[in-house]
């Protein structure tokens, strides 16, 4: 399996559907930005909001575009913060390797 990431405490700063049924995010804890995107998860654009805080867990990937390199979430699942505090016992069962980061709040 794909290792995946729960990165926790991000405040949603854009979020919009994309053609084909995904979702487009930006995500922001402090300084630190992180685009994502959610394939096949029209569902997150019409409930998430700019301004939400939200716990995600992804598969990190990087992208190409106009000659300029930069790291992308692959999102997988997203949560209200702080919802689900047996988030590295749900991984685990699910059979996917965990790294959880940023759990400080």
């Amino acid at each position: 399996p794909e290792p995946l990431v729960a990165v926790l405490g991000l405040t949603v700063t854009r979020v919009r559907a994309a053609a084909g049924g995904h979702s487009q995010v930006t995500l922001r804890r402090e300084r630190d930005v992180l685009d994502g995107i959610a394939f096949g998860r029209s569902d997150i654009a019409e409930v998430v909001r700019e301004g939400d805080r939200l716990d995600v867990v992804a598969r990190l990937t990087s992208r190409r575009f106009g000659g300029v390199e930069s790291l992308q979430l692959d999102i997988r699942d997203v949560a209200t913060s702080g919802t689900l505090p047996g988030t590295h016992a749900l991984l685990s069962d699910a059979g996917a390797s965990a790294v959880l980061a940023g759990t400080s709040r």
